[in-house]
C-alpha cells in the first residue's frame, strides 16, 4: 500500500514549496487520473439537455436559391473618354453587383412589396430590410460566371417567393441602370456629333468659297476633294438621324399612354381601388386635402373612442358624434377618389403632351430632310468651281478631312450604341427560384456543435477548479 500511495503521488510528495494558494502547482496528468469521472458528468448533464433543447426549439429554415449569369465578354464599343468603366475588372463588377443585390438598395424596395408585407415572418420584424439582409446571401460560382442567390425562411414557398421579388427587383435596377447608362452616353454624343457638324459645315463652306474664288475647272472636282453640297449632305444626314431618334421616341410614349389608359380604365372600373403604378398612391397620400381629411378621422375616432367610455350605447351625443365620424369617413373617401382621378388625368395630360412634342420633332426633322433633299438635287444640277491646291485650301481641307474622321467615328459610335441597346443585357436569369423538399439544418447543426463545445469547456473547468480547491493531503 506504501508503495502505491508513492507512486500515484509521487508529484505531490517532490513538489518543494507551495504557492499562495497552499498548491506548489497543477499535475495535468494527476487531474486527468482523479477529475475525468467529475469532468465526463458534468459534460453529458450540460450537453445532453442542451442538445435536445437546440434540435426540438430551433427552428428550421428552407433555403430557395436561383442562379444568374453575369457575362464575363461585356459590350464595349466606346474608347477613351466615352469607355464604360476604364480599368474595372470582370471580378469587381460582380462583387458589386453581389454587394448590390444583398444590399439595402434592393432589399428595401422588395420590403415595401404589399406582398412581402403580408408574409408573416417578416411583417413581425420592426425592421423588415435588416432581416431580409440577415436571410439573403448571394455567392459567386469558383471559375465561373454565375452567382448563386439565396433566402432563408421557415416556409420554403414563402422563400422563393420573397427571393422571385429579390431577383426581379435588381434585374429592373440593373437593366434601368444600363439603359440610363446608355441614354447619358447618347447625349454626350450626339452633343459631340453637332459640334462637329458646325465645325464641318464652317471648314467645308470655307473650301466652296475658296474654290469659287480660284475658279478651278469642274474636270479637277474629284481630285481636289469635297464639293460645297456636302455641307448640306451632312445637314441632310443630321435630319435622318433625328428623324430616327424622333420616331423611337413616338414610339416609346405611345406605349406609355396605352399603359397610361389602361390605369384610367381601371380607375374607372373601381374609382376606389389602389393604383400603386406612378407614384399615384404616394401623390394621394401627400396631397394635402386627403392629409387633412385623415388627420380629422383620426382626431374624431379618437374623441369618440373616449365619448364612447363614457357614454351609454344610444347616447344621443354619441349617436351624433359616430353620425359625423362616418361623415368624415365618407368625404375622405370622396377625396382620395378625386385626388386620384387628378393625378391620373394629369399623368395622361402629360404624357399626350410629350407625344405632341416628339411627333412635332419627327415633323419638323422630316420638313429639314425634305428641305436639304431639295437642295442637293438643285446643286446636284450645279456645276461649282474648286479652287487648286493652294497652301490655305489644303490647310482647310487637312483639318475638315480630321473633322470628318472624327463625326464617321461618333456616328460609328452612335449606332453601336442603338444596336448594342437592342441586344441582350449582360445580367441573364439562368434559373428561376427552387427550394429543396427538405429544411436546411446546418444553423441546427452549428448550434449543437457550440453546445458540445461549451459542455466540453464546463467538464474542464469543472475538474480544474476541483482540483485546485482540493487541500486534502493524500
Amino acid at each position: 500500500m506504501d508503495s502505491d500511495f508513492q507512486s500515484e503521488h509521487s508529484s505531490f510528495l517532490f513538489e518543494t514549496e507551495p504557492g499562495p494558494g497552499g498548491h506548489s502547482g497543477l499535475d495535468i496528468r494527476r487531474m486527468l487520473r482523479l477529475r475525468l469521472p467529475l469532468m465526463i458528468v458534468v459534460f453529458l448533464v450540460v450537453a445532453i439537455p442542451s442538445s435536445v433543447a437546440v434540435w426540438f426549439l430551433t427552428p428550421v429554415e428552407y433555403r430557395a436559391s436561383a442562379q444568374l449569369r453575369f457575362l464575363a465578354s461585356a459590350p464595349h464599343v466606346l474608347k477613351d473618354a466615352y469607355d464604360r468603366a476604364p480599368g474595372a475588372t470582370y471580378e469587381k463588377f460582380v462583387n458589386t453587383q453581389v454587394d448590390l443585390i444583398t444590399g439595402p438598395a434592393i432589399l428595401s424596395r422588395v420590403a415595401d412589396d404589399p406582398e412581402i408585407r403580408e408574409i408573416a415572418e417578416i411583417a413581425d420584424e420592426d425592421d423588415r430590410v435588416a432581416f431580409l439582409e440577415s436571410r439573403t446571401d448571394a455567392s459567386v460560382r469558383r471559375d465561373s460566371e454565375l452567382v448563386e442567390v439565396s433566402m432563408r425562411l421557415r416556409d420554403g414557398a414563402q422563400a422563393a417567393q420573397v427571393l422571385e421579388k429579390i431577383v426581379d427587383q435588381y434585374m429592373e435596377y440593373a437593366l434601368g441602370e444600363e439603359a440610363s447608362t446608355d441614354s447619358q452616353r447618347l447625349r454626350i454624343l450626339m452633343k459631340e456629333r453637332d459640334t462637329r457638324g458646325f465645325e464641318l459645315d464652317s471648314q467645308l463652306t470655307r473650301i466652296a468659297e475658296l474654290q469659287r474664288d480660284i475658279g478651278i475647272p469642274l474636270a479637277h472636282i474629284p481630285r481636289i476633294g469635297p464639293s460645297e453640297t456636302e455641307a448640306y449632305r451632312q445637314n441632310f444626314a443630321r435630319a435622318m438621324e433625328d428623324l430616327s431618334q424622333a420616331k423611337a421616341s413616338v414610339e416609346k410614349h405611345e406605349r406609355k399612354l396605352e399603359d397610361v389608359q389602361d390605369l384610367v380604365a381601371r380607375y374607372d372600373a373601381d374609382p376606389d381601388g389602389q393604383i400603386f403604378e406612378l407614384g399615384v398612391e404616394d401623390r394621394m397620400a401627400a396631397d394635402l386635402r386627403v392629409s387633412a381629411l385623415r388627420t380629422q378621422l383620426v382626431q374624431k375616432e379618437a374623441a369618440l373612442a373616449v365619448l364612447a367610455d363614457r357614454l351609454r350605447e344610444g347616447s344621443p351625443q354619441l349617436v351624433i358624434e359616430q353620425a359625423a365620424s362616418h361623415a368624415l369617413r365618407e368625404k375622405l373617401v370622396v377625396a382620395e377618389r378625386s385626388v386620384r382621378g387628378e393625378r391620373l388625368d394629369s399623368i395622361l395630360a402629360n404624357v399626350r403632351q410629350e407625344l405632341s412634342d416628339h411627333r412635332k420633332s419627327g415633323e419638323e426633322a422630316e420638313g429639314r430632310k425634305e428641305e436639304f433633299r431639295g437642295l442637293l438635287d438643285d446643286f446636284d444640277l450645279k456645276a461649282a468651281s474648286v479652287s487648286t491646291a493652294l497652301a490655305e485650301l489644303e490647310e482647310v481641307k487637312m483639318r475638315a478631312e480630321e473633322t470628318r474622321s472624327q463625326l464617321r467615328n461618333v456616328r460609328q459610335t452612335i449606332a453601336a450604341i442603338s444596336i448594342e441597346n437592342q441586344a441582350p443585357a449582360r445580367v441573364k436569369r439562368l434559373t428561376a427560384p427552387t427550394v429543396p423538399l427538405h429544411p436546411d439544418y446546418a444553423t441546427v447543426l452549428q448550434l449543437i456543435a457550440l453546445v458540445i463545445g461549451g459542455s466540453m469547456s464546463m467538464g474542464l473547468l469543472a475538474g480544474l477548479w476541483r482540483e485546485m480547491t482540493d487541500e486534502q493531503a493524500r
